[in-house]
């Protein structure tokens, strides 16, 4: 069944947006449950799994924003973006890569530090 929603004289598919949250919710859960597997392979401690599911849960989920984010989107709600990897927005994935990269850095130095 197709359903369409017309927003600002726009038509929008919504079975595209539900598509892209079911992406979203695979990939990122197939990620972190083997992301649980680390702890076994690095061998740290990790009894509730929190690095695996907000750690690589959360990159996976910043990633995929960059590659799906849709200017047509947050349109809806009268929000301005020039999008994602998908309207043609390339360095947005990069921006959402250096996010990551920043977060898991100031977590590691911040952790590190506790302990010296």
């Amino acid at each position: 069944m197709l359903v369409r929603v017309l927003i600002h004289t726009h038509t929008y598919d919504l079975n595209e947006l539900v598509a892209a949250a079911v992406l979203f919710g695979v990939v990122g859960g197939t990620v972190c449950n083997f992301a649980t597997q680390l702890k076994f392979l690095l061998g740290y401690d990790d009894a509730l799994d929190i690095f695996a599911t907000h750690g690589v849960g959360g990159m996976v989920g910043n990633l995929l924003t960059g590659l799906f984010a849709q200017a047509s989107v947050a349109a809806f709600d009268g929000t301005v973006i020039a999008g994602g990897w998908l309207d043609h927005h390339y360095i947005q994935l990069a921006y959402q890569l250096a996010d990551s990269a920043a977060g898991f850095g100031y977590s590691f130095v911040m952790t590190v530090s506790r302990f010296i």
